[in-house]
């Protein structure tokens, strides 16, 4: 065992918290744009679409023991084509950390510290995620592990809300929207649950076998499926068609209706708590372009590139500070996402099937 060895609850608990951060809370807002009342059938696909994901991304690491994607795209690409690809990870999690600062500062900023500078808000979330985010993978998995119990905060709160008028009906019919109108949504609801790709590269530091490690992957983006379809159905239920097609974070708002004699505001109570799953995804992200940039130019020692990838990424959430650019930005992000957690574990898999096909093999 080394640090960098992580169990399979650790690995579970990993998967669950790279998935789970700030595109929770304006999910229904984005796919009820596309599939209306049955946004809450787009949740089912889209956890059907990373299902086929989640196989693919298995069957290619299975197939390569003890090496991660950085590895094996210079085993198949060659020297220097590989290395623009793990260059192209490292640029990838540098730009996804960039997206989830620049909302987060966005989302604190309209909801609870107007008047505090997004300069400091960032600052805060980046040097948290300094902290963690150069340590080993194993510190960082029981960390993930044990904050897993934010989750379960938000649901405790969310059950509060069945006591307001809810509306099942606006769920009705099943039939308000075709089936490109609900792949549309499913589309909105897959780029809100990306974060699985990190086991692209810890799946040769996770302690158990591929049928294992398998099952505990589908468990993992199941209960984030079911995370995502609750607070799907409720918010449905709680805000008319109208009303939620005008509100960003229907998650948010929800909360905020919620009072009690000594607690006002539970919508901001929640916001302090909802920085550490926020906080998780940009560590993720931390080590995966940590990760790509350390093998590349400081021989796989992280401790160098989390210092100056996040000084990037703090230097370019400076850059989108406008509600427009803030959305083409993350939209940007959003849509290249699926070459690096489709195009290239397809393509890499395809070229190992037909190099074992002729009869070389790489394990």
């Amino acid at each position: 065992m080394n640090e960098k060895s992580i169990s399979l609850n650790q690995m579970l608990f990993v998967i669950i918290q790279a998935q789970v951060g700030i595109g929770l809370l304006g999910l229904p807002y984005k796919a009820q744009k596309y599939a209306k009342g049955n946004s809450w059938i787009s949740v089912i696909v889209a956890w059907i679409f990373i299902q086929i994901f989640i196989i693919i991304i298995w069957m290619l690491m299975k197939r390569h023991k003890g090496k991660t994607i950085l590895d094996i795209s210079q085993l198949f690409l060659g020297k220097y084509l590989g290395k623009l690809i793990n260059f192209s990870y490292s640029l990838y999690g540098v730009l996804v950390m960039s997206n989830v600062v620049i909302l987060y500062a966005d989302l604190i900023q309209r909801w609870i510290l107007e008047r505090t500078p997004r300069s400091v808000t960032t600052f805060l979330l980046v040097s948290t995620g300094i902290y963690l985010g150069k340590q080993n993978l194993r510190v960082i998995a029981r960390f993930l592990t044990i904050v897993n119990v934010v989750l379960l905060l938000l649901f405790v709160l969310s059950f509060f809300a069945f006591s307001n008028n809810l509306s099942f009906t606006n769920l009705l019919p099943l039939s308000q929207s075709n089936m490109k109108e609900i792949i549309l949504g499913s589309y909105q609801v897959t780029l809100a649950m990306l974060g699985f790709e990190i086991m692209l590269f810890i799946f040769p530091f996770v302690q158990g076998n591929e049928k294992q490690m398998f099952k505990k992957m589908t468990v993992a983006i199941t209960l984030v499926m079911i995370t995502y379809l609750y607070f799907a159905i409720l918010t449905l239920a709680t805000f008319s068609p109208e009303e939620i097609a005008i509100i960003p974070e229907p998650v948010l708002y929800m909360l905020k209706g919620l009072s009690f004699h000594v607690v006002e505001r539970i919508d901001m109570i929640f916001l302090s708590y909802w920085i550490i799953p926020i906080a998780t995804s940009f560590v993720i992200y931390l080590y995966i372009s940590s990760s790509a940039a350390a093998q590349l130019f400081h021989k796989g020692k992280r401790k160098y590139p989390v210092w100056y990838i996040s000084a990037l990424v703090y230097g370019i959430s400076f850059v989108f500070t406008d509600e427009i650019k803030i959305q083409m930005f993350s939209d940007f992000v959003s849509n290249i996402s699926f070459i690096f957690i489709f195009a290239i574990p397809l393509v890499l898999l395809i070229l190992s099937i037909i190099f074992k096909n002729r009869g070389i093999s790489h394990n």
